[in-house]
């Protein structure tokens, strides 16, 4: 625990001195992809996991949740970046992808017609009790699926990714992840009553979207993504702080700083943005906040405000 802190506070000042959990995924697409194949963000940190169970599946916390759905899927697009590299010809690599893809098939659940991942612990900071589906794991899940269905040709993967996408039409008091800020649809990380708005689930969402609009262009998922991009130009400048971005939009106008790993992460997701929609808006927020990261001052000003706060 004092390591990770520590981590979380060396990041400030040299992002290479971060432990796991707060390493940067670099954006890793400088075009506009045209097919279902690199994912969007480089996760191949997240494949040095350490904790597995005996099916290889990440052991998470077992006080609070032994999968985290999350983990697995970041754990899984690390895996598949590595395959990418190989150019799919480390069979190894392929059946350690096909396992995450697997516990995601065999491990949802069921609302409506619609499927998810329950994270089974209360998250007291935005009210938020057990259980819960998010957007971010939504969309990743999805993204796993869609890919292991076109490495193994398994019809089972994409039903369950068709049936992942309908959670996203599925409002928060129903107990799905569709929320509104100000009267903008917005896809929820963290679905509590009150409007949470965080940034990176949110887009984390929409990437999970747009792979479905690459693999088959679906009707639903074209909607979905077009509304998650409004939705996001609309409220990028209020997560602007001047100096920094916010984490999220819960205790607004309260400023609820992300941290440096986070601020990053937003730079990263822009850049993709950037290339997926040719939208110049992204181009600039990137540069912009990238601007604020390069910054000694404003780096040591976020961090001295997020310990103040302890946020």
């Amino acid at each position: 625990m004092i390591l990770d802190n520590l981590s979380r506070i060396f990041i400030y000042f040299d992002p290479r001195l971060s432990g796991y959990w707060d390493k940067i995924t670099p954006c890793c697409v400088d075009y506009l992809p045209l097919s279902l194949g690199r994912y969007y963000l480089d996760f191949k940190c997240k494949y040095f996991y350490k904790n597995f169970d005996q099916s290889g599946i990440p052991i998470y916390k077992a006080r609070i949740q032994k999968y985290h759905p999350t983990v697995i899927c970041q754990y899984a697009l690390g895996a598949y970046e590595l395959l990418y590299h190989s150019n799919f010809q480390e069979k190894n690599l392929l059946m350690i992808y096909l396992n995450q893809a697997d516990w995601l098939l065999n491990n949802s659940y069921d609302i409506g017609n619609a499927s998810g991942w329950k994270f089974h612990f209360d998250v007291n900071e935005y009210n938020l009790k057990k259980p819960w589906y998010s957007a971010l794991t939504q969309g990743e899940a999805i993204s796993v699926l869609l890919r292991a269905h076109v490495l193994s040709n398994k019809r089972e993967y994409l039903d369950k990714a068709l049936r992942a996408l309908n959670l996203f039409e599925i409002s928060v008091i129903e107990g799905g992840i569709l929320n509104y800020f100000n009267n903008t649809p917005i896809y929820e990380e963290y679905p509590s009553v009150k409007t949470n708005c965080a940034l990176n689930g949110l887009i984390f969402g929409v990437f999970g979207l747009y792979d479905f609009i690459l693999f088959n262009n679906n009707e639903k998922a074209v909607s979905l993504f077009n509304d998650g991009i409004k939705s996001i130009k609309k409220i990028l400048p209020i997560f602007d702080t001047g100096f920094w971005t916010q984490y999220n939009l819960y205790e607004s106008p309260e400023l609820v700083l992300a941290s440096c790993r986070y601020h990053l992460i937003h730079i990263e997701q822009l850049k993709a943005l950037y290339y997926i929609t040719g939208d110049l808006i992204f181009f600039q927020y990137e540069k912009k906040w990238e601007d604020y990261s390069s910054k000694l001052r404003y780096r040591l000003n976020a961090l001295i405000k997020k310990i103040m706060n302890k946020k």
